[in-house]
């Protein structure tokens, strides 16, 4: 097997990575975000057990944070629920009163799994899932 020697960059090809790295998403790129963001938002608006909640979903991480790697970036899509409120080490009086409704993290994320499985991205709605 051949060696494989790394070349090192030149000063110069640094700094035009480095440039290429910080710039904010190309269009592509921004398509991208925006098919992703899109799906999770149509899985989630058309799944029973979410009709009538206050549900927010919006890009998170470096895509917003303009700290992705353009072409080498991952995208994160944040599911927020607005009715309940979760805290952990806060004094009480600050955090208000405990939240005691059916919206558990756990019941949270079964739901959005649910509503991801069974959404299908070609025809943009839900389709019935098979049993195997």
């Amino acid at each position: 097997m051949e060696d494989f020697v790394a070349r090192q960059l030149t000063t110069y090809e640094r700094l035009a990575l480095i440039s290429k790295w910080k710039s904010p998403p190309g269009p592509s790129e921004e398509r991208r975000l925006k098919r992703a963001k899109d799906m999770v938002q149509g899985a989630i608006d058309q799944h029973a057990a979410f009709h009538g909640v206050d549900i927010h979903v919006e890009a998170k991480g470096s895509y917003p944070n303009n700290t992705n790697v353009r072409g080498d970036s991952d995208v994160d899509i944040k599911v927020q629920l607005n009715e309940c409120f979760y805290y952990d080490g806060q004094a009480p009086i600050l955090a208000g009163p405990d939240y005691t409704g059916p919206w558990t993290k756990d019941v949270l994320r079964r739901e959005v799994y649910a509503a991801l499985s069974v959404f299908s991205v070609a025809t943009n709605r839900v389709t019935p899932v098979r049993s195997r």
